[in-house]
């Protein structure tokens, strides 16, 4: 994927990893995405914290 592409993916870290929708990216690349999201879901908490505080 390349920034300003068309191509997203929501997903939920809480309760549970789990994908809302993808479009336009194939189940190969969102698999690695998702494998990433879990091998660092305590940083990806962190960062989204971090966030909602300066969104405030």
């Amino acid at each position: 994927m390349k920034f300003g592409s068309r191509e997203t993916m929501k997903v939920w870290l809480e309760p549970e990893i789990e994908i809302e929708y993808i479009r336009g990216i194939n189940a190969a690349t969102a698999n690695r995405i998702i494998g990433e999201i879990r091998s660092r879901k305590d940083e990806c908490l962190r960062k989204w914290h971090e966030c909602e505080r300066k969104g405030r």
